[in-house]
């Protein structure tokens, strides 16, 4: 209801030049949904100074849409409104908060509507560097009550090692399917979200990209992979930009091989070179659920360099009088190369990238023919990069694996 007040005037002006407008409260008995709209307009205006009304929440409000996407908004302290009339509407299922400034101090109305929400099946807050640790570490400790949250994402909130509190919601929210947290800082605290994952029974999709991971080193990376091979659910494993080394690719793919359902594995752009060629080979070659392997941007696709050290490493390498000695000296192979003579029993894989592969063009193509040869479903997406003295080369395009596909051909399994 609209309640006027003319308050009196200490700037000697006239109060009408002053008036204000203040809004009662919506009950949970409030007004139908199609006059939600006005009341929102109301609250929206009677701000000092006011703010404009969303043009995309008329829909959701007037019942018609059940997806509050409301990414880009510059929405920041003026959420409480907005949830409060979004609490009225019956069976919003989305809400999309990403990149809209907002601050811990919208968190307690936050955490209230997706607890008394029992039909919210996603919540993205990425993009909102201002909540820091505190307020997310808040949110997830009490999201966990929810019973119908799906899918999350937290990412590049803001926060840091925030690794057990991610955990608790892995535990807890028994329905959670993916879970995204990107640029989140974890270092050594994702050991307690390696931990936890055995103990999931729902979650899908796991998307730790950018968090520093190397810091928790080996035994970070032999956790997550025996612990992720025992979460029977986990299909989707994201670890891109981690500085990753050898020593932990090592243990993490020896781990992750047991798995009987993980289909999709994104270890680009870290710190995995030529000592993981086998590593990588061994691990194709016993994985039987593996779809798609990304590897692209890591020091082992520098095939051309590492035929140079590995070839020095070995002088007697090209030396044929040598080799008819001694048998156990063979022609050195790069790990790339061993990984895709390993690709050609294997039964599962359809996409393997390498982007940022650097090696002779000629050769390159002779060993991929030679593999489409022998395994005719598995497609290699490459490219070099790109100088102005390189114009990079690239095989036919094929569809990445990635965070943003969509998972609803996995649900319906």
């Amino acid at each position: 209801m609209l309640i006027g007040n003319r308050p009196s005037s200490a700037t000697g002006k006239k109060p009408e030049e002053q008036l204000l407008y203040e809004f009662a409260p919506i009950g949970a008995d409030g007004d139908d949904q199609t006059d939600l709209w006005d009341t929102y307009c109301h609250h929206c205006y009677s701000q000092n100074p006011p703010i404009p009304a969303l043009s995309v929440m008329k829909p959701i409000l007037s019942g018609t849409k059940f997806s509050a996407k409301l990414a880009h908004y510059k929405i920041g302290k003026n959420l409480p409104i907005i949830l409060q009339l979004l609490s009225q509407v019956k069976n919003i299922s989305v809400i999309n908060l990403s990149d809209n400034t907002l601050e811990p101090s919208c968190i307690p109305q936050l955490l209230e509507f997706v607890i008394n929400s029992d039909s919210l099946s996603m919540l993205n807050i990425a993009d909102n560097p201002l909540m820091r640790s505190k307020a997310v570490k808040d949110l997830l400790e009490g999201i966990g009550e929810n019973r119908s949250l799906e899918t999350l994402d937290i990412s590049n909130t803001g926060c840091s090692q925030i690794g057990s509190s991610i955990a608790k919601l892995i535990q807890n929210c028994t329905v959670l399917l993916r879970l995204d947290a990107v640029n989140c800082d974890l270092r050594h605290t994702a050991i307690d979200i390696a931990n936890a994952l055995p103990n999931s029974e729902k979650l899908k999709r796991l998307n730790l990209k950018k968090n520093q991971l190397h810091v928790g080193g080996k035994r970070f990376a032999t956790l997550l992979g025996s612990c992720a091979a025992r979460c029977t659910s986990l299909r989707k494993l994201y670890l891109s930009e981690n500085a990753i080394t050898d020593e932990m690719a090592a243990v993490l793919l020896r781990g992750l091989s047991d798995s009987p359902v993980l289909t999709v594995l994104d270890i680009s752009n870290n710190m995995i070179g030529e000592p993981s060629g086998r590593a990588l080979s061994a691990f194709v070659s016993k994985s039987t659920s593996l779809k798609a392997l990304d590897i692209s941007q890591n020091p082992i696709l520098n095939v051309s360099i590492n035929k140079v050290r590995g070839s020095e490493a070995n002088p007697n390498a090209d030396n044929k009088e040598a080799n008819k000695k001694d048998k156990k000296q063979r022609e050195y192979v790069p790990g790339v190369y061993l990984l895709l003579n390993a690709l050609a029993k294997n039964t599962s894989l359809i996409t393997l990238s390498m982007y940022g592969l650097v090696a002779d063009e000629d050769e390159i193509r002779g060993k991929i023919t030679q593999l489409s040869s022998q395994n005719s479903q598995i497609t290699v997406v490459y490219r070099g990069p790109e100088s102005r003295y390189f114009g990079g080369s690239s095989a036919p395009e094929a569809p990445r694996f990635d965070s943003s596909d969509d998972d609803v051909a996995d649900d319906e399994d």
